[in-house]
């Protein structure tokens, strides 16, 4: 057994028992009045990630400077990164970027709810509310949402924590890493514009001065780019693959659980198939992002993980292909097509 690193050792030490804390607090008994739910469930899926009697399984952490094949996730810096991605470097392993300087003013849950009240003040937002029996995002009245977000999530009191998954990217720039400028990250871009020409007859080279109407073929691919994720202390969700391909996301303010599964044999991965995010896998790791951290999941790799929310956190993240590995890509892509349960998220349309 490789002997564990000194930044696995004080994240144990940092965030085990706050883990164990919440769990402890998800298992109170007065949380099974409320039958069966999305919250049972996932209390169900927790228990068996996450067994009373055994202490959390933080991840081997490694410097990916040293490309330490032993680690479970790389860590480095936004420097770093960028020089090894600039000499053609295939990153292989989930990745964080440590805690980048996010320049930004004004952040923190009222800033996020002003926000969210001035975009889609009068519209409805998809939540997953684990307080009903639907799978499937319940959409909702953004101002009852963001009433139900002020008053906080209390799950000893019954009230529980919400998870906003499907959210646009709400700000001017999106903190994303610099490296993705790079040619051989262009990939999804590029397509979209591609097909934006093709499906509208105009291939323009540079701002629409009228607005774009596409008969019979939708315009989808755009929203995997960005997008913003808000979840309250408490939220789980399940095992699955992101779709279309690797993702970048970054920890704005609060405290996330990223759970990895380490095995994913053919046996394995056929379990994966037939239970969706019911799934839980022989072993796992996990990792805790801090606000800054940036977790990257490489292109064309299948990498089911779980999430659980630590703290009211908001993230930013996006989607992107790596041109070097656009064949290894392109087989994940099917292989996620033919496997709808693996995803929380559909394909984009453009892209089949």
């Amino acid at each position: 057994m490789p002997r564990e690193s000194i930044e696995t050792v004080q994240m144990r030490t940092k965030y085990g028992s706050m883990i164990q804390d919440l769990l402890r607090e998800c298992r109170n008994p007065k949380n099974s009045q409320l039958g069966h739910t999305r919250w049972e469930d996932s209390l169900t899926l927790l228990n068996r990630i996450f067994p009373a009697d055994r202490d959390i399984p933080i991840a081997r952490i490694g410097p990916i400077s040293t490309r330490a094949d032993d680690a479970d996730v790389w860590y480095t810096t936004e420097d770093d990164i960028e020089r090894m991605m600039a000499q053609n470097f295939i990153l292989r392993k989930p990745t964080v970027v440590r805690s980048r300087q996010l320049g930004r003013r004004g952040q923190g849950l009222d800033h996020f709810l002003e926000a969210l009240n001035d975009h889609f003040g009068d519209s409805k937002v998809d939540v997953q509310d684990p307080s009903t029996k639907k799978k499937a995002a319940v959409s909702s009245p953004v101002c009852d949402v963001i009433g139900r977000i002020r008053e906080g999530a209390d799950i000893p009191a019954g009230r529980l924590p919400i998870n906003l998954l499907n959210l646009k990217y709400l700000g001017q720039v999106p903190p994303a890493p610099a490296f993705l400028n790079l040619r051989r990250f262009d990939v999804l871009p590029a397509i979209s514009s591609r097909l934006e020409a093709e499906f509208t007859g105009r291939a323009i080279a540079g701002k629409r001065g009228h607005a774009m109407m596409v008969e019979a073929r939708e315009i989808d691919l755009d929203r995997s780019l960005t997008f913003s994720l808000f979840a309250q202390r408490g939220a789980f969700t399940g095992f699955h693959v992101d779709s279309p391909d690797a993702t970048w996301v970054c920890l704005e303010w609060g405290l996330k659980l990223w759970i990895f599964a380490t095995d994913t044999n053919e046996s394995e991965m056929v379990k994966f198939t037939d239970e969706g995010d019911n799934w839980v896998p022989d072993s796992v790791v996990a990792i805790v992002l801090e606000p800054g951290d940036t977790l990257i999941m490489p292109s064309a790799q299948l990498l089911p993980h779980a999430v659980l929310t630590l703290a009211d956190s908001r993230m930013t993240g996006g989607m992107f292909m790596d041109a070097l590995r656009i064949l290894e890509s392109i087989e994940k892509l099917l292989w996620i097509s033919i496997r709808p349960s693996v995803s929380n998220e559909s394909i984009p349309l453009q892209l089949l």
